[in-house]
């Protein structure tokens, strides 16, 4: 939570100073922002249910469910931004154009998660359970997050086929952090079998969120910062005269 507070105090400061030189923010920013709201939304209704919790001993059931989706739903929002820019995004392309199937299909995944987070809090009381996905619940979620990466694989390599030298420099990186955290939650969910039963759920706790706030910082970094992404993507040229030049066209 204090880590969420930091970024919800810093990243408003870093969208100021952006949108001094860009007048708006940009699509991808606005998605990220979202996540991280959604994120700590979630987490400040988990922070509620456990103060509860100590108060009468078993907590407020709805909001723990609810806290759970919103952290579903922060991570698809993250895993379908790097999706859509996987498929050329903001690279090649500075609209979404034939990019819109990735929205309705982002919407039934995140449907299907929050199924499943919503299925799973049923089962809480499970004797098989000793943190919050083990089971049949933590497989499927896996499963979904193999499916996800897969996709990810797919798009990235049109996008590496189609993109001039020196975006694949920045491909590289991108993909590379973007493929661990689509795998680190399978990663995770494995490692945790091996610990004693009595401390699954704080290994599962723990790691979630140290990879949901690795991945908006990082995020974050990227779109905000002036770096190697800001040279390669459209967000560049939007801000010279005649905006909207392709990034293939700036390397000749």
């Amino acid at each position: 939570v204090v880590a969420l507070i930091f970024f919800s105090i810093s990243s408003p400061r870093q969208c100021h100073r952006f949108t001094q030189s860009a007048e708006s923010l940009h699509a991808v920013v606005w998605a990220l922002m979202t996540a991280a709201l959604v994120l700590f939304v979630g987490k400040m209704l988990s922070l509620f249910h456990w103060w509860s919790y100590a108060e009468n001993g078993f907590g407020v059931k709805g909001v723990d469910v609810l806290a759970e989706i919103c952290v579903m739903i922060s991570q698809v929002t993250m895993a379908s931004l790097l999706i859509t820019i996987a498929h050329g995004y903001t690279l090649l392309q500075n609209k979404i154009g034939e990019l819109d199937v990735i929205v309705p299909i982002s919407f039934m995944v995140s449907i299907i998660h929050v199924l499943l987070t919503g299925f799973g809090k049923i089962t809480d009381d499970a004797a098989h359970k000793w943190h919050d996905n083990e089971g049949l619940v933590g497989w499927l979620i896996v499963f979904c997050r193999i499916a996800l990466a897969v996709w990810f694989s797919l798009a990235f390599k049109w996008t590496w086929d189609a993109a001039a030298p020196r975006l694949r420099v920045f491909l590289m990186k991108f993909g590379t952090v973007s493929i661990v955290y689509f795998f680190s939650y399978p990663l995770l969910f494995f490692v945790t079998g091996f610990f004693a039963p009595y401390v699954r759920q704080k290994v599962s706790h723990f790691g979630q969120f140290f990879i949901h706030w690795f991945s908006l910082f990082w995020l974050a970094r990227m779109f905000l910062e002036r770096g190697e992404y800001f040279q390669v993507s459209t967000l560049n040229s939007s801000f010279l005269p005649g905006g909207g030049v392709s990034v293939l066209e700036k390397d000749d």
